[in-house]
């Protein structure tokens, strides 16, 4: 039996070169315990294995739906957290960022308050399946100071 390492889902596993493709479960002498443990450690990251998708506003803020390019998804994912951050704080009133998926489901909905140049939304739980696009619209800017030079992040966790 020879071994080589593969990537299977972008997760890099031990398999036997008979069986391509098939993680193994034993390696002869050491009672299966090291292939065993590193594939029980492989399975526990599922939906742990995270990414950031970036998208940025320039200029001063405008309010609108489509503001971003459009961003497809080719792989299935969950979003977990969303972060925004700007050069320039919105003043006067908040800014309020939607993350959109597909245009239309709301993923997060980011409040940055006036004076104030970051927002967070965690305990996200929206499904993202491959095929799917992800958008911002903003919905409302400062009202004296619109903000300006934002960057929203959504971490989403493989699936």
């Amino acid at each position: 039996m020879s071994y080589q390492i593969q990537t299977i889902n972008g997760v890099k596993v031990i398999t036997d070169s008979s069986a391509p493709g098939v993680p193994i479960t034993t390696v002869p002498g050491d009672g299966g315990s090291m292939v065993a443990n590193n594939a029980a450690a492989l399975l526990s990251l599922q939906g742990k294995v995270t990414r950031d998708i970036v998208f940025g506003l320039n200029g001063n803020l405008v309010v609108g739906t489509d503001k971003t390019n459009h961003v497809p998804l080719n792989y299935a994912a969950t979003a977990i957290q969303a972060y925004a951050i700007a050069k320039t704080a919105p003043t006067g009133s908040s800014a309020i960022f939607v993350i959109k998926k597909n245009g239309s489901t709301v993923v997060a909905t980011l409040t940055m308050n006036a004076g104030t140049t970051t927002a967070t939304a965690t305990g996200l739980s929206t499904t993202l399946s491959i095929g799917d696009y992800l958008s911002i619209d903003v919905t409302q800017i400062g009202s004296t100071v619109p903000g300006a030079n934002c960057t929203i992040t959504l971490t989403i966790a493989y699936t």
